[in-house]
Order: structure tokens, then C-alpha cells, then sequence
């Protein structure tokens, strides 16, 4: 799929430029470009029908050599200073899991990681599995694993049942994708759906009471196997898009004090600030320091790797499942917790 005609404001999320202008300035115009495509009902998706065509015929190719999806998901910014407009953001608490691409089409549902790496695939009650098997759904989701159980933990959705979701607001995104896994109650887990499929909960910044009763709240989720890894910030206007964008932002929990000034929050999640933590701009800085050493140390091993996991054609499945998951968790830095970065960055 091509890129969104407003990419440029986002894709190069390392450039001094970039880096230079203020957030709520690169959100604004972000925010004015994507309300231009909607009323002018042009976007990257516009040819759906041919798009969604090619997708159902590729996604039966020899997927484990294939990366469909392959920067496709939406990614956060910092979020380095308390919005303007705070009340028009939602707080999305993130679980510690895997981030992935789940698609179901021709009746199947396959997994993809966040880099378009196959990881497996089975049956599910989303559209284009066991229902309209000739349709396609794409969700944005977790992985998370809970007294060895996988469960799915649906932050987004791109595509639902051929209808192309990605041009449409956040707002409407959430609530649209909250009621259609309640309405096929793909929480439960039965013989045409074998892993659960869970909206994850967002929260109004507008609403006080919300906001402080989801950070007062410990564990985060009834499973207190899944631990929280930290909170995505959505604007309710924002479309989807494929890359980088100031429309999402990123804290861990022990920085909402300082940016936000959201006061109430449970002390266990104050746990996880390192014990030379002095402030969110210095922690920033040295995270993203350490992000940059570590991608530059390990590029040479990371291609290779790739390489080798794409050029070999393994018979045992469950040998390629654990091959590309520990890949991915060896070598793709971005997709690890704040737990593991702060053991790297204390030992460097």
C-alpha cells in the first residue's frame, strides 16, 4: 500500500528538522491535512477493492519468506509536552507483550510482528476467518502471554470486514472496534476461535475522574499476569497511518506527573523509575542515546539475521515459530519493554 500523501510530516522521525519544530505545530498541520482528505474523500486507500484483492491472494504465498506489513503499523513520539488541547486526547494503557498485525482473510487469521514478520496462524471469529471468509479485518494488537495462554489484545483496527477504517478518527476507531469484538464475543475462546481477541480500554483526558481511577488502579487488568509497559496518548481526531506520528504520544507511567501533571498515580507504577531517574527530558534523551548505540551495534547482526530467517525454508513449524521469536526478541530493540531497556542502559 502507498504511502498516506501526508507522510512526509511524519516518516522522518530522526531528522534535525524534524526534531527542531514544536510537536503541537507538526500536530496541528498534521491535523488540518488529514480533515483535507477526509472532505475531500481522498486517501492512500482509495484504491480498497484492488488493494484488498492483491492482499488475499499474497497472503497465501509462502508467508514465512513475505513481509506483508512491513512498517505498516502506527508508531508514537515522545510525548514531550503537555498538549494544548488535552481534553481532545485518549490514554491508552499498554500491556508488556509483543506488538503485532493480525489479519484475517480467505479463512484464516495470520500473525505478523510489528516488522511484518510472520509468526503463526489460526482460526478466530473475525470477518474474513470463520465469517465472510472472502473479506479482510486488520487490527493493530498485543500479544501477551498469561500462565501460558496468548491472548490478543486489540489496540486498533485498520480494516473490519473490507471496510477501510483507517482514514476514519480515533474516536470513532475505538468505539467501532470495542462494540464489534463485544457483539462476536471473541473474549472466549472456542472452536472457531482459538485465541481471545480483548479490547484494550481508552480513557477521555477530558474526564478527571477516568483518568485518575484508570492510574490508581492496580494491576491494570483483572489477569494480573499482564503487567502495564506504558501509556499511548491518542488525539480523538487523528487518523491511522503507517509510520511515525506527533498524533500519538508515548510515557512511561512514572513521567505523567511531570508532563501531564496527572497527580494520582499508584505507587507500583512509580516502581519502575530508574534509581538515577532525574527528569523526562534527561531520561528521554538518554533512552533514545542508548536506542541509537544499540540499533548501530547490532544493524550488521540484524540483517544477517533477517536475512538468513527470510533464505531458509524450514520443515518443522514450531522450529521457525521460535526462530523468528527469538530473533525478534534478540535483535529489534524497539519492541522491548522499559524493563529491558533499563538493565542495557545500567550495564553500559
Amino acid at each position: 500500500m502507498a504511502n498516506s500523501q501526508y507522510s512526509d510530516l511524519y516518516k522522518n522521525r530522526n531528522s534535525t528538522e524534524l526534531m527542531e519544530r514544536k510537536q503541537s505545530d507538526r500536530r496541528q498541520q498534521l491535523l488540518t491535512e488529514q480533515k483535507e482528505h477526509r472532505s475531500n474523500d481522498q486517501d492512500d486507500t482509495r484504491n480498497i477493492k484492488q488493494f484488498l484483492q492483491s492482499l488475499q491472494h499474497k497472503v497465501n504465498k509462502k508467508p514465512k519468506k513475505q513481509r506483508l506489513f512491513k512498517n505498516y503499523v502506527q508508531l508514537s513520539e515522545w510525548l514531550h509536552e503537555k498538549p494544548d488541547d488535552l481534553d481532545q486526547w485518549f490514554m491508552v494503557p499498554c500491556p508488556k507483550g509483543m506488538r503485532c498485525v493480525a489479519v484475517a482473510t480467505n479463512g484464516a487469521t495470520k500473525i505478523y510482528s510489528k516488522y511484518g514478520v510472520y509468526i503463526t496462524e489460526f482460526r478466530s471469529g473475525l470477518p474474513g476467518d470463520i465469517k465472510l471468509k472472502h473479506a479482510t479485518t486488520i487490527l493493530d494488537c498485543f500479544s501477551v502471554t498469561s500462565d501460558g495462554i496468548t491472548k490478543y489484545m486489540v489496540l486498533d483496527v485498520m480494516f473490519y470486514a473490507n471496510t477501510e477504517m483507517l482514514n476514519c478518527e480515533s474516536s470513532f476507531r475505538f468505539f467501532w472496534i470495542a462494540c464489534k469484538l463485544s457483539e462476536l464475543q471473541l473474549d472466549e475462546i472456542g472452536f472457531h476461535n482459538e485465541f481471545a481477541f480483548m479490547p484494550i480500554k481508552f480513557v477521555d483526558c477530558g474526564d478527571e475522574v477516568a483518568v485518575d481511577s484508570c492510574l490508581t488502579t492496580y494491576p491494570m487488568w483483572d489477569d494480573e499476569n499482564i503487567h502495564l509497559d506504558g501509556l499511548l496518548f491518542f488525539h480523538k481526531e487523528s487518523s491511522y497511518v503507517h509510520g511515525t506520528t506527533p498524533l500519538v504520544g508515548w510515557l512511561f507511567s512514572f513521567m505523567v506527573n511531570e508532563i501531564l501533571g496527572f497527580c494520582m498515580i499508584h505507587p507500583k507504577y512509580l516502581e519502575q523509575r530508574p534509581a538515577n531517574y532525574q527528569n523526562a527530558a534527561e531520561y528521554i534523551r538518554d533512552f533514545d542515546k542508548q536506542l541509537k548505540a544499540s540499533k548501530a551495534r547490532n544493524r550488521n547482526k540484524r540483517g544477517d539475521k533477517v536475512q538468513k530467517m527470510e533464505e531458509e525454508d524450514m520443515d518443522d513449524e514450531n522450529a521457525t515459530l521460535n526462530s523468528i521469536l527469538n530473533a525478534e526478541r534478540m535483535l529489534e530493540l524497539e519492541g522491548r519493554t522499559v524493563d529491558d531497556v533499563h538493565e542495557t542502559m545500567e550495564r553500559d
